[in-house]
């Protein structure tokens, strides 16, 4: 019977079972947003990410698949024109998530933190992009707003 338990735990914690696969926290808010909506050619466009618990609990969300980590990821849905632009940066692979991969948040509380996006969609034409953060099961998010940046 032992040999059961030591098997479902071992595949718990290689697979990412752990986390609820299909499920973001619904008192979860995410919010882009930029310091202005027009940039140069050759500049940062810099994204600030606020995530709020909208919440009376105490919430707690992975860095893993979120802006917290940087962009490791696929974690934008960047489009010009109705045509999304490829992500051109790294696809990180994790180990299991531990404590110190998590961010709590007190109830009504929001934090906040900023990347840079343009380098890593190839944001050099000019024209008007569209972005948006996706959520997942992983950072346990769910999908920001969507904002938009004109590149002149």
């Amino acid at each position: 019977m032992k040999k059961y338990y030591l098997i479902i735990i071992f595949f718990c914690v290689t697979n990412n079972f752990c986390i609820d696969q299909n499920k973001t926290i619904s008192s979860l808010e995410v919010t882009l947003s930029v310091s202005r909506t027009a940039f140069q050619i050759d500049e940062a466009i810099i994204l600030t990410t606020t995530v709020t618990n909208a919440s009376k609990s105490v919430v707690k969300f992975c860095k893993y698949h979120s802006p917290f980590e940087g962009i490791a990821n696929e974690i934008f849905v960047v489009t010009k024109n109705g045509k999304p632009l490829d992500y051109q940066g790294i696809l990180k692979k994790r180990v299991p998530p531990i404590k110190d991969d998590f961010i709590t948040l007190q109830p009504e509380a929001s934090t906040s933190c900023r990347v840079s996006i343009s380098e890593k969609y190839n944001m050099v034409n000019k024209g008007e992009y569209t972005i948006r953060f996706m959520g997942s099961s992983i950072s346990q998010l769910p999908n920001s707003n969507e904002i938009k940046v004109l590149i002149q």
